[in-house]
């Protein structure tokens, strides 16, 4: 975990899920290193189902939308790379926006990436649970 004076990042591998939490204020390069330093970490799933937990985070509120793309366009990246689903929970019409935004910048290079953005983390877990490696039609479900 990643503390900073105002935010942290908490990522918590826990067999095929893995769980990130972002409060506060971090930068871009902060998300990043914890993300690498997780990736490293022989517990880390082959092909993980990724909860990335946003309901609290100051940082995507104060991101411009190019440091929003460039977040999106690197996660996508990395999780396409494992065969990973990702489930954005994101309660706040705001940051929901927001994501919905990202989840389509994640999805520009190649629509074979599971990604999907929801307000509950309840319906995310629902979600991700259904999920089993293959591509679904309903990647841009949303609840």
């Amino acid at each position: 975990m990643h503390e900073s004076s105002s935010g942290q990042i908490e990522i918590v591998i826990d067999g095929q899920h893995v769980y990130v939490a972002c409060v506060g204020h971090y930068s871009p390069s902060q998300l990043r290193e914890e993300w690498e330093a997780a990736t490293a970490n022989p517990s880390f799933p082959a092909r993980p189902l990724v909860l990335v937990d946003l309901t609290d985070s100051a940082s995507v509120l104060s991101r411009s939308s190019g440091s929003l793309r460039e977040t999106a366009t690197y996660f996508s990246t990395q999780l396409r790379a494992r065969g990973a689903a990702c489930a954005l929970v994101a309660a706040s019409l705001a940051r929901y926006g927001l994501m919905r935004m990202a989840q389509a910048w994640a999805t520009v290079e190649s629509d074979d990436f599971e990604i999907a953005v929801f307000r509950r983390r309840d319906a995310a877990l629902v979600w991700l649970s259904s999920r089993d490696g293959a591509i679904h039609p309903d990647t841009s479900a949303s609840a």
